[in-house]
């Protein structure tokens, strides 16, 4: 058996060339909002990429920060970054978070000014992206990463449009990870049964909000965020499907989740972030490889395929589309200016 000392000896070359590998890695995950004109006008544009990571301010409850998802983001766009920048001559640069994103889920549960969410129209954050996606494509950038999950299929659909105007304006690549198959923990399987079993699967009802998984995820990320106490006595709102959203969300005490995030666990937290880690960073890595984008289903489409989702959909753009012709109305009455 050998020695501490030979051990040490045999192991640290390896521990040497693995630190080396990281400390490259490191080096080539740049943060945008950090440096200067003249470091950015030097990137290889056809060896850099840039990942813009969102995050709505939405409402999860009693139990959960309003900046959840963007949490969640945050973490899955330094795992691409890092995993583009391990790959030699290549540069990842992350741009601040974007702190905008389309309907907090009460909208949906039919609850319009539950507090704590602050959200755009679907039309508005794509007008952003999309101006964003004009200003890199000005200093020659073409391979842009969305890192901005969250549930709202029009949300989604938004962002999608947005690469695709990317694409075929620029001829470019502008893809919204979080968007697409493969991606998503939730999309590609259910977490284990030991993680997960049949008794709280049926309590959360397949939540898309503030349910068992998503407090799972925040609480890995972000524990001290996270009451374990008042996260036990949390009560369940088993609510399957919009129409049992809305119902739920009648209720005059109702916490603004749905769900039994009762069932969450710190070891859940961890297999959700490490499987949307590893499947989102794999499909950035493909995209790169020349996958076609186009041929990766996309989650908003999926959703909206579902008739309920689908009429609920078609509700709340009526609902937006009333919100904009008000603003435009004001706009038409308002004082001109010097």
């Amino acid at each position: 058996m050998p020695t501490p000392l030979a051990l040490a000896r045999r192991l640290l070359p390896g521990l040497l060339l693995a630190a080396a590998a990281a400390a490259r890695a490191d080096a080539q995950v740049l943060r945008f909002a950090e440096m200067d004109a003249g470091t950015i006008g030097r990137l290889d544009r056809a060896r850099t990429v840039v990942v813009i990571p969102g995050g709505i301010l939405e409402q999860h409850g009693p139990l959960l920060a309003v900046n959840a998802d963007g949490l969640r983001n945050e973490r899955v766009a330094e795992a691409v970054a890092a995993g583009v920048a391990a790959r030699p001559g290549w540069t990842a640069v992350i741009l601040p978070t974007v702190p905008l994103g389309a309907r907090g889920f009460e909208t949906a549960a039919r609850r319009p000014g539950f507090p704590g969410s602050v959200a755009v129209r679907p039309s508005t954050l794509q007008a952003v992206f999309s101006d964003l996606g004009d200003a890199l494509a000005a200093q020659g950038f073409r391979h842009v990463f969305v890192v901005h999950g969250h549930g709202d299929p029009d949300h989604n659909r938004a962002l999608d449009l947005a690469g695709d105007y990317f694409r075929d304006t620029y001829g470019g690549m502008m893809v919204h990870l979080l968007g697409r198959r493969g991606c998503q923990a939730e999309s590609v399987g259910a977490p284990p049964a030991a993680l997960f079993g049949p008794e709280a699967e049926r309590a959360d009802a397949g939540s898309p909000h503030a349910g068992a998984l998503e407090t799972a995820r925040t609480w890995y990320l972000r524990p001290e965020l996270v009451d374990s106490a008042v996260l036990r006595r949390a009560p369940d709102v088993t609510a399957p499907g919009p129409d049992a959203w809305a119902a739920a969300a009648r209720a005059a005490d109702w916490p603004g989740y749905v769900g039994a995030p009762r069932h969450a666990t710190l070891d859940l937290g961890r297999w959700i972030v490490e499987r949307e880690a590893a499947g989102c960073t794999e499909l950035a890595l493909r995209l790169l490889d020349g996958a076609d984008e186009s041929t990766i289903p996309r989650y908003a489409d999926e959703m909206r395929s579902i008739p309920p989702v689908r009429a609920m959909m078609d509700e709340l753009a009526r609902a937006d589309e009333e919100q904009g012709a008000r603003q435009a109305r004001w706009r038409e009455k308002a004082p001109a200016r010097p």
